[in-house]
């Protein structure tokens, strides 16, 4: 877990394509016969808008690890699973020293049971589960190290609760690294 913990984990940030990462994780689970097979109505589309570039300054294998963790815990908390990937260009920008800097804006939407009123902000600690949710398994990690991965981008991340419709993580990222 150690290598979890903030300023432990090492980056590689650099030039990647984004809709090709998004694009390849989502026809990882159409093609899983584990996730196809469980008897409900399965399925994760992408809609990346023509209008955002594909070509970002990120950590290809962490913001992998983050889309799939978001995937995973839609999974988790849905009866009926419905996953629906937005990518655009943001409107609003990422201050950073003082410098605004482009922006997109990465949403998995789901079906699921939503998150509780007042855990927006908790469900991102460490070893914190939302209390909606019944998964024993879980350990309360994943939101947290996405939330770490997600910063060491310069980024933000958030969830938008739609209790009882599910609710949508949100993911802003800058188009380039403030240090590269």
């Amino acid at each position: 877990l150690s290598q979890y913990e903030p300023g432990r984990m090492m980056f590689d940030i650099c030039n990647n394509d984004l809709r090709s990462l998004i694009s390849d994780i989502v026809k990882s689970y159409d093609m899983n016969e584990a996730f196809k097979g469980r008897g409900e109505y399965r399925s994760v589309s992408l809609e990346y808008d023509d209008n955002c570039p594909s070509e970002l300054e990120f950590d290809n294998l962490k913001i992998e690890q983050v889309i799939n963790n978001l995937i995973d815990n839609s999974i988790q908390y849905s009866n009926e699973c419905v996953i629906h990937i937005n990518v655009r260009k943001s409107d609003k920008f990422i201050t950073y020293d003082a410098k605004d800097w482009p922006a997109i804006i990465i949403e998995v939407c789901d079906q699921g049971v939503g998150v509780e009123a007042g855990e927006e902000e908790i469900i991102f600690e460490p070893f914190t589960k939302g209390s909606l949710g019944n998964n024993e398994d879980s350990k309360g990690l994943g939101l947290s190290v996405c939330r770490d991965i997600i910063l060491a981008h310069k980024g933000q991340i958030w969830v938008q609760n739609n209790q009882g419709e599910g609710c949508t993580f949100s993911i802003i990222l800058p188009l380039k690294h403030p240090y590269n």
